[in-house]
């Protein structure tokens, strides 16, 4: 199923910048500015203001792609910084991508499927993905030490592994 769901994959380091995508697009041109931030999402970018996004990894130049199909390049600015306002990154990344919510999805993940006998593989598999669809694999500099993406990685891939849908 790929492409149709996300995947879990390992986490990239980061090399500590940050990596922004200011726009200011004419109402005129609504439709491609809402084309424009749902290819933002999908790239796992965070919307740290209405006309800013941000990400920890750096796909300007897939954002670049995006800018010359719509034709938007006269109102946009990509910009590379290794500090974004006065808080620091791991805040930033939680008032961002709401990270201790995704944090409490896993766990109650962990806990609702860890001990239970033969759960749904199907049940797992669908409630898994809903978690990952919100998590934008953020680099381990920016979760909490213990964080439980990988083991409710680990606790899908063994319910789901003898399923073709996994």
């Amino acid at each position: 199923m790929k492409g149709l769901f996300p995947e879990f994959s390992k986490i990239p380091s980061w090399d500590g910048n940050w990596y922004l995508v200011n726009f200011d697009i004419p109402e005129r041109l609504r439709q491609k500015r809402d084309i424009f931030r749902e290819n933002l999402i999908l790239l796992g970018f965070g919307k740290l203001q209405n006309s800013v996004w941000i990400s920890p990894y750096n796909f300007l130049g897939d954002v670049e792609k995006i800018i010359k199909e719509l034709n938007l390049s006269p109102y946009i600015i990509l910009a590379i910084s290794d500090k974004v306002g006065r808080i620091e990154s791991k805040i930033l990344a939680e008032k961002i991508w709401k990270v201790s919510e995704i944090q409490k999805d896993y766990r109650e993940f962990i806990s609702q499927f860890g001990e239970k006998e033969n759960p749904s593989p199907l049940e797992v598999f669908f409630k898994y993905h809903s978690i990952l669809r919100k998590d934008p694999r953020l680099p381990k500099e920016l979760l909490p030490e213990d964080w439980a993406g990988e083991e409710a990685y680990r606790l899908y891939s063994k319910i789901t592994k003898k399923f073709p849908f996994s």
